[in-house]
């Protein structure tokens, strides 16, 4: 039979190990977080480029239609 300094010792070992969880678990959340927030800015980063991107492809397909637009539709003196 278990006695009560027994029991008190038992669970004091299991509090003890709770804690400990408890704190691993709370640095594993702040570290994710973390990871999450760079990922974030990573995403809104890329997301700008790629507007730019974009919008620059839109400009310089809309001068070469416009360039082409202009040009003779005769045939080159080679042929």
């Amino acid at each position: 039979m278990a006695t009560d300094s027994d029991n008190a010792a038992d669970f004091s070992h299991r509090l003890l190990q709770l804690e400990e969880t408890v704190c691993h678990d709370q640095r594993l959340i702040e570290e994710l977080n973390r990871v999450v927030i760079g990922l974030r800015l990573e995403i809104e980063r890329l997301q700008n480029r790629l507007q730019n991107a974009e919008r620059n492809w839109g400009m310089l397909d809309q001068r070469v239609r416009s360039h082409e637009e202009n040009l003779p539709h005769e045939k080159p003196p080679h042929y």
